[in-house]
């Protein structure tokens, strides 16, 4: 694909994302009132929910990465996501990437994978599109958000890795003979 024809795509796509984020939202979930299927939330499937604002987010963001026990480290996470500025609920796609936009012609005719779909920008993008800033020419970007969420990601890992580890170091007694 030459360099014209990428700068055609990512102007149609940013056309498409502006408009989808025009329509505006009063909760934080599916677009039906139901609760998103949000990855953030894979380590504590009861965070699953409708959240009535980005603050009542934000704790459920903070609950999935609570152990039962005090740890500093996520202390200065949750901190992290409570400094956040407040913003608009609008509709992301969530996965914009490549693999999910259907081109023929030069011309985008379908963008895939909705099953993330959110009020949050959590791009999560492979191949040039981090390394070209392909995101930049798309929309607006909000790097102190990104950034929180990876650190939210990181806790997120770092408690079902270790969460793996313990359970995998639990002697199981041989049968009685």
């Amino acid at each position: 694909m030459c360099l014209i024809q990428k700068e055609g795509i990512i102007g149609q796509l940013s056309g498409y994302l502006s408009e989808l984020r025009t329509v505006k939202g009063k909760t934080i979930g599916s677009v039906d009132g139901s609760s998103s299927k949000d990855p953030l939330f894979e380590r504590d499937k009861r965070a699953y929910r409708p959240f009535k604002n980005e603050s009542d987010f934000n704790e459920g963001i903070i609950e999935t990465m609570k152990p039962t026990t005090q740890n500093v480290f996520i202390e200065m996470v949750a901190d992290m996501v409570r400094a956040m500025p407040e913003h608009d609920t609008l509709i992301t796609h969530s996965d914009i990437a490549p693999r999910n936009i259907l081109v023929c012609d030069g011309k985008i005719v379908a963008i895939l994978d909705w099953e993330y779909v959110k009020a949050l920008y959590l791009p999560d993008w492979e191949d040039t599109w981090i390394i070209e800033r392909v995101v930049d020419k798309i929309m607006k970007p909000y790097h102190i958000e990104h950034a929180v969420t990876r650190n939210v990601r990181e806790v997120n890992w770092l408690m079902c890795f270790f969460k793996n580890i313990a359970m995998s170091s639990i002697v199981v007694g041989t049968p009685n003979q």
